[in-house]
């Protein structure tokens, strides 16, 4: 028999001589041509679009398998899915595309199944509520042995379509994060692969086990709930494995954790006090995500849930096709129990990598250092870990030190509330055998004395002020407190301030002043001020870890956020978020706009848990009235609102039921003001220093001022929490100028490259790291590409901003490569303004002294414009081997010397 030669089957089109044998279909002969570089010879001429594919998840590379998806949603006619596993997660990317899909009444199918009981039952019942034009079915594996688990994606075009085949679910995790193996095919929907694949959809869709899934969906929710339950308490059970017993009813804060790899990290750091005692065992929601949805095992058989811990000795109940009541019953008494054992508290590779930073910093001698991280990535936890290290080499070195007695802590916030969660938040990391206290001027005098004596000392800023006061206050600002002071200058070794960004406002000013630590440590998101003041010079520009939005998606830290950008109301007079005129932007149209938008786009969990941003307080307590008389249960909050009113606020916007205890005042509980609140709006109090992890919804409704305002707001969401594997957030765009800011946010690219940020619209989830993605609506994106083309990004204004941001962050001018290093804005734009980066520091730096010739002004200013962007690669590299000889010339060294070229080469 003559073997099989691919060479002489694709003759004909890989030998560009020849004539194609579909000479008379000149789209089958492009398409040959694609199969044969395919499977055949991939340097064969042909269409890249039409070649088969190999598709995975590698988002650093750009690649994400729900990238493609929406690609070809996008221009096909018709659409069919054939997968095991729908979830809201799966969905959520994918809703923008479909919307317009709807809009033009492209029709779709959806297969899916009852298998393993995993379908979200959310995720039908949005598609059956929000797509009229998609049809969707339940697959009903009950009574099978055989399993269900296809996942295939048919797009129909005409006579063509394309096919993705492979192991991705609709699923968030294998869409965008997990190993997945996939393949794209195009073909002829009469080509043998195609017909086949597409026959056996058409028989699986009427296949009798196959049913409509709002007649199924009842029973399967009911079936699905319970399960989800037994999930739950034996994934609490499986951690129990990791962590050493603690006695029945005793709390967190009583766990021991577990010894593990870390512990020769810190070596000795952990102080004898808090050795002696049990410490807390919790994990640190910066390094698991509770929320997240893994798909379960292929091994697993469709009859089973799990194994599960044994009621009897030498029993192991399964649970039947859908978990039978009683079976599920049965599973849940096996796990239904107080846990006796608790996660353990490990540091994360950021946290780790910055205590070793501050380990070497005190090495060397430095006595001041900065954190800068991204929101929700466990800055708190960091500097707990950091201060166990710091105790430890404190206590060490407490023989050779002045002060005769265990090294001390102060931990300085702005708000109480923060100070209450920080003060827990230690209590994990280092125990309950190092003492604390909270001194603040909500708590009483005799704890405030308590305080005083206490190891680690949780103050606000405002207290703590009034107790550094010198001579020189008496009888001014301080009149009415103490009269004895509560600490000394050294009362601490080291202090650790939140929030560092605040730290130019005279009453931090104060405190550093008065107090003389071993170490000072300062934490933030963002140490760059609009008003211009040097963070960085008041801890000497050291920057002992940088970890921002960006790094620290990718590196899994951060909840996954699902941005949409779409076009605000539209009133008869004009847009709602344009208009001058307060009653257009709470009147009724636009309320149930809103409200129709943030049902579309949903939220992650059971229930609404969000925030909404306002431009104006009072725009905020309208839209929250007109929320509640539609039948929510919404506050509207402002910088007039005690601590303890936003504390009940948020209190209830976490409640998952009515509230029966708690930090809420009676009167409140008078009130009947008890039942779990779905919104909380305000206009900025929360854009910084609140730690609400439950919120899944973020609505976005005042235009964007500032990259810096916009990532506060959106990190109100990242924080993970149990149940929620990702958030919404829903941006409202009006016609405004600084619509070219939200790339610019979103993208973290602070270059102000026109380029760049048409890129991140057009081509954003791609880009995002993570399983995050964004979307905007076809309105949204031209605006936004029109305040892309008028924005003034070479001002001089934004370029000093630019230059001040860098110097201030390295104590020094600037060189041009520091700006790409920093990823700062493109330095090509110094040239642009000022003819030369030369000529921009004359104008604006006091200390450059650099003094030329008109005529080498002039050359240096051509040489910028001429080859300043490295376009033209070897003008530069002519232009290195000319000053590379001037020096040798002027070094009095033989010219010729040795360049960028192979052996050098000698310049006349």
């Amino acid at each position: 028999m003559t073997p099989f030669d691919p060479t002489a089957a694709f003759s004909s089109v890989s030998d560009s001589d020849s004539e194609p044998d579909f000479a008379r279909d000149p789209e089958s002969a492009m398409l040959m041509r694609a199969l044969a570089a395919s499977f055949v010879d991939g340097d064969v001429d042909s269409d890249p679009g039409l070649r088969a594919e190999f598709l995975s998840n590698d988002p650093k590379a750009g690649t994400k398998v729900v990238s493609v998806l929406e690609e070809e949603l996008a221009r096909c006619d018709r659409f069919a899915m054939s997968v095991a596993f729908v979830t809201m997660g799966g969905l959520t990317p994918l809703l923008e595309t479909l919307r317009e899909l709807r809009d033009r009444n492209v029709p779709g199918r959806i297969l899916t199944t009852d298998y393993l009981l995993f379908s979200e039952p959310r995720a039908i019942e949005h598609v059956l509520n929000e797509f009229p034009n998609i049809e969707i079915r339940l697959y009903r594996t009950f009574g099978s042995s055989a399993g269900f688990h296809t996942k295939g994606y048919m797009f129909e075009s005409g006579t063509g379509c394309r096919l993705i085949v492979g192991s991705s679910n609709l699923t968030q995790t294998a869409l965008t994060t997990n190993r997945e193996w996939n393949a794209r095919l195009v073909s002829r929907t009469k080509g043998a692969f195609a017909a086949k694949m597409l026959a056996e959809f058409e028989a699986l869709w009427h296949h009798p086990a196959s049913r409509p899934a709002r007649s199924e969906l009842p029973s399967y929710r009911e079936a699905w709930e319970k399960a989800r339950e037994v999930r739950r308490r034996l994934t609490e059970v499986a951690e129990e494995a990791e962590v050493t017993e603690i006695p029945e009813g005793a709390s967190d804060a009583d766990a021991r954790p577990v010894e593990s790899s870390h512990e020769s990290f810190f070596g000795t750091s952990v102080p004898a006090s808090a050795q002696e005692s049990p410490s807390a065992s919790t994990e640190t929601e910066s390094e698991r995500a509770p929320g997240a949805v893994s798909e379960p095992s292929d091994e697993l058989p469709a009859d089973r849930l799990a194994p599960v811990p044994a009621t009897t000795p030498g029993s192991n109940p399964s649970v039947p096709e859908h978990g039978s009541e009683s079976d599920v019953a049965t599973l849940v008494a096996a796990v239904n129990r107080p846990r006796t054992r608790f996660p353990a508290l490990r540091p994360n590779r950021m946290q780790r990598d910055f205590v070793a930073s501050v380990l070497k910093l005190v090495r060397d001698g430095e006595r001041r250092a900065l954190l800068i991280s991204a929101t929700g990535t466990g800055k708190t936890y960091a500097s707990a870990f950091a201060v166990r290290a710091l105790l430890g080499k404190f206590e060490a070195d407490a023989p050779h030190s002045p002060h005769c007695r265990a090294p001390r802590v102060l931990f300085l916030v702005h708000r109480e509330q923060i100070a209450r969660q920080a003060r827990e938040s230690y209590r994990r990391v280092l125990g309950s055998g190092v003492s604390s206290g909270l001194y603040t001027g909500a708590v009483s005098r005799a704890e405030r004395e308590e305080a005083i004596d206490a190891r680690i000392v949780f103050a606000t800023v405002q207290t703590m002020e009034k107790a550094c006061r010198t001579e020189e206050d008496e009888g001014t600002l301080f009149d009415d407190v103490r009269d004895v002071r509560d600490f000394a200058p050294e009362s601490f070794d080291l202090i650790v301030i939140d929030e560092v960004h605040r730290a130019a406002a005279a009453s931090y000013l104060r405190i550093m002043r008065y107090f003389e630590p071993r170490f000072w440590l300062g934490m933030t998101a963002s140490p760059d001020r609009p008003d211009g003041e040097d963070i960085y010079a008041l801890f000497d520009h050291n920057i002992a870890y940088e970890l921002r939005l960006q790094g620290a998606l990718e590196e899994e830290f951060l909840c996954p956020f699902h941005y949409f950008g779409i076009r605000e109301f539209l009133t008869d007079a004009g847009e709602a978020g344009e208009l001058a005129d307060f009653a257009r932007l709470a009147c009724d149209e636009r309320v149930d706009y809103i409200l129709r938008e943030a049902s579309f786009h949903g939220w992650s969990g059971s229930r609404v848990k969000g925030l909404v941003f306002c431009r104006t307080n009072e725009e905020a307590r309208a839209l929250s009235d007109a929320f509640n008389r539609r039948g929510l249960r919404t506050l509207a909050l402002s910088g007039a609102d005690s601590q303890s009113a936003r504390e009940a606020a948020i209190e209830r916007l976490t409640a998952d039921e009515p509230l029966v205890t708690g930090t809420v005042t009676e009167a409140v509980w008078e009130r009947s003001e008890r039942e779990p609140l779905d919104y909380i709006f305000t206009v900025d109090i929360f854009n910084e220093g609140v730690d609400i992890p439950d919120v899944n919804q973020v609505l976005l409704l005042r235009p964007t001022q500032s990259p810096i305002i916009f990532i506060q707001q959106l990190g109100r969401g990242l924080r993970k929490a149990p149940g929620k594997e990702y958030v919404v957030v829903v941006d409202f765009i009006g016609n405004y100028e600084n619509n070219y800011l939200i790339p610019i946010a979103l993208s973290g690219d602070r270059s102000y490259s026109k380029e760049v940020m048409r890129r991140y619209v057009a081509t954003g989830s791609r880009l995002i790291p993570g399983a995050s993605s964004i979307h905007f609506d076809p309105v949204s994106r031209e605006r936004i590409y029109a305040a892309i083309d008028n924005a003034k990004t070479q001002t001089m204004k934004l370029l000093k901003e630019s230059y001040l941001e860098i110097r201030r962050k390295l104590g020094r001018i600037p060189k041009l490569v520091d700006y790409e290093a920093h990823g700062s804005i493109d330095p090509t734009k110094f040239f642009e303004a000022r003819g030369s980066y030369h000529g921009f520091l004359k104008r604006v730096e006091s200390d450059y002294g650099r003094v030329f010739t008109p005529a080498a002004e002039s050359m240096l200013a051509y040489l910028s414009g001429r080859i300043g962007r490295g376009e033209r690669a070897g003008e530069a590299l002519l232009l290195q081997l000319l000053l590379a000889d001037y020096r040798a010339r002027k070094a009095g060294k033989p010219s010729g010397s040795k360049g960028p070229f192979h052996g050098g080469a000698r310049v006349a």
